[in-house]
């Protein structure tokens, strides 16, 4: 009998382990509260710059367990971040920077953005001065791979904030070399380079893959890339660091081959070129261009 006791003494013990130790297992809870804080500028005029930051702070979320989690933040022209009547502009913007502590040092580049695309601005041409305004933010934070976790935190309302003109647009790459006769990359030939150049996608802005399709004449297939048309040497993308050019062939009338820059003044040569349409990718993340022929 006294066996039967010392054996039913252990299973309890053991039961009463396994027990503890699943109660003690992180369990998804749904998270309810997120406390966004005022800043101490809320009050003030609040001019953005390009280059400026603003610091904001928020409660960790309880989902149970110290989650990796991720936020965002969100403006809006309305308090309750609804709709418009009519739709237009957005009703609210989620800038995409994405912070991974609840303290954020935000970009007033990624706010004055925001306020242009709430006014519906598409173009910088679109832009007009307006006095400061009344903004509302909050955070959106959420866990990777569970719907469940999204949160919001409570608005909270900066009173004057003064934004400049902040559009995003698609990115430009232009080619530079002899099918366009090798004028100088400078602004005062933007018109002229209109007509040359890659772009980034609407929906893949600051990607910086660039497609695009030109006519290019027999032997004129000589060319370098350059982001930006501030003159021959600082935005130059190309296959190699020194200004001159490498020769290359196409395979099955494809091209795959590295770029690398900015300062980088070599040219891609393709010295058996007949003529026809070439087609561009070039990717500046991953240094690569690929070139289709028609």
């Amino acid at each position: 009998m006294k066996k039967i006791a010392y054996i039913f003494a252990i299973g309890a013990t053991l039961f009463a382990a396994t027990s503890c130790k699943q109660n003690t297992e992180p369990k998804f809870e749904r998270a309810t509260t997120m406390e966004l804080n005022t800043p101490p500028l809320a009050n003030q005029l609040f001019t953005l710059t390009p280059e400026g930051t603003f610091d904001l702070t928020w409660s960790q979320p309880d989902w149970g367990f110290a989650a990796a989690a991720k936020y965002q933040v969100e403006a809006s022209f309305e308090e309750d971040f609804h709709y418009y009547e009519n739709d237009t502009p957005a009703f609210y913007f989620t800038m995409p920077t994405v912070y991974t502590k609840c303290a954020a040092e935000v970009k007033m580049e990624d706010l004055a953005v925001a306020i242009c695309t709430l006014r519906g601005i598409s173009d910088p041409a679109q832009y007009t001065e307006e006095p400061a305004r009344v903004v509302y933010l909050r955070v959106h934070g959420y866990i990777d791979g569970i719907p469940e976790s999204s949160v919001y935190s409570n608005v909270i309302r900066l009173e004057q904030v003064k934004e400049y003109c902040a559009v995003r647009v698609p990115g430009k790459l232009y080619l530079v070399g002899e099918p366009e006769g090798w004028l100088g990359p400078e602004a005062a030939n933007a018109a002229h380079y209109a007509d040359w150049a890659l772009t980034e996608p609407e929906d893949a802005i600051d990607s910086k893959v660039y497609s695009g399709s030109f006519a290019i004449g027999s032997g004129k297939a000589m060319f370098r890339f350059y982001t930006a048309l501030t003159g021959w040497d600082d935005d130059s993308w190309g296959s190699q660091k020194d200004d001159n050019p490498v020769d290359y062939t196409f395979s099955d009338g494809q091209f795959n081959g590295a770029i690398d820059g900015p300062g980088f003044k070599g040219s891609y040569k393709f010295a058996d070129w007949t003529g026809g349409n070439m087609n561009f990718k070039v990717d500046l993340n991953a240094k690569t261009i690929v070139i289709t022929t028609e």
